[in-house]
């Protein structure tokens, strides 16, 4: 979730990236899911499951990339996902 963020913040489709509370919002929205899912533990598809709904709004997209926040947030998921 830190590199994610992180990588938000570098990533030039945007003006602005997510902050540590949209980091937080990130995890909070990763453990839900992974209870809703009878996991007492978040896996990486957690993550993957609710960053679109979580980030989307909290990202401010460069003006040219305004149409592409979920597919940046989708390269960034792939370029940041753990290898296990």
């Amino acid at each position: 979730i830190a590199r994610l963020v992180q990588a938000t913040r570098s990533a030039t489709e945007f003006e602005l990236g997510a902050s540590p509370r949209a980091a937080v919002h990130l995890l909070a929205a990763a453990k839900a899911h992974a209870r809703m899912e009878d996991r007492d533990h978040v896996t990486a598809d957690d993550v993957e499951r609710v960053v679109l709904p979580v980030l989307g709004h909290r990202v401010v997209p460069a003006q040219d990339a305004n149409s592409r926040t979920d597919a940046a947030l989708r390269r960034l998921l792939v370029e940041t996902r753990p290898l296990n």
